[in-house]
């Protein structure tokens, strides 16, 4: 066998390196691919009509929620502002088959909005239950010689990490999608805001409900990551 024939060592790990990096960013592309696509299906999915608003009730707030509690923030901004960029490019992915009138009309804040109220409750899911996760070992390591047990510490720690998503949940998709929302809504109709606002409010049990289930998928998920 001559010089040539023998194998490059190099060459092949190269090789590895490459496949390594194109499983990485396809692995990372993926959930943002998944998203978006939840986000347009959401909306094509249908929409219930509330009096005296143009804002419809979706499934948009639900699908932002539940990537934003189970992926990190980069992924949710990126699924989000592509997701954004491709009605700027008139593809009919809002609610009601909309594309770029959206993007201007009195209801552009919530679509806006989208990206805070993800980024933002992603970093303070993450956070919480990360928090939480150490609240209640330090809670189990004190307990654990009187008691001996282990399952109430579980269920300690499954309710902190729940409130702490619940909360970021609320936080970030509620309360910050909807003020922006709202804010700019008066801004581009000349509407008072507080008539607005209590119509707005009329969102809150439901996006409650999908604030709770949104963390009752992300709850388990960062148990078995964090501990």
């Amino acid at each position: 066998m001559t010089m040539n024939q023998l194998p490059n060592h190099n060459d092949s790990l190269t090789i590895r390196t490459s496949e390594l990096t194109i499983r990485r960013v396809v692995g990372g592309m993926l959930p943002v691919a998944v998203t978006t696509g939840a986000l347009w299906a959401a909306a094509a999915i249908g929409r219930i009509a509330i009096p005296g608003t143009p804002v419809p009730i979706t499934l948009q707030t639900l699908v932002l929620m539940i990537a934003a509690v189970t992926l990190d923030w980069r992924r949710v901004a990126g699924a989000v502002a592509l997701y954004l960029t491709m009605g700027l490019c008139g593809l009919p992915v809002f609610s009601g088959g909309m594309s770029t009138a959206a993007l201007v009309g009195p209801t552009c804040g919530f679509l806006y909005a989208f990206l805070p109220a993800g980024v933002v409750t992603s970093l303070l899911g993450a956070r919480g239950a990360r928090f939480a996760m150490r609240l209640a070992d330090a809670s189990g390591s004190r307990t654990a010689g009187s008691t001996g047990g282990t399952g109430a510490n579980a269920w300690f720690a499954a309710a902190l990490v729940f409130a702490a998503y619940l909360f970021a949940c609320v936080l970030g998709c509620v309360l910050l999608q909807d003020g922006i929302g709202v804010l700019v809504q008066a801004a581009t109709t000349h509407v008072p805001l507080k008539p607005l606002a209590m119509v707005s409010a009329a969102f809150i049990p439901g996006d409650l409900v999908k604030a709770a289930f949104a963390a009752s998928l992300a709850t388990p998920i960062a148990l078995a990551k964090l501990r």
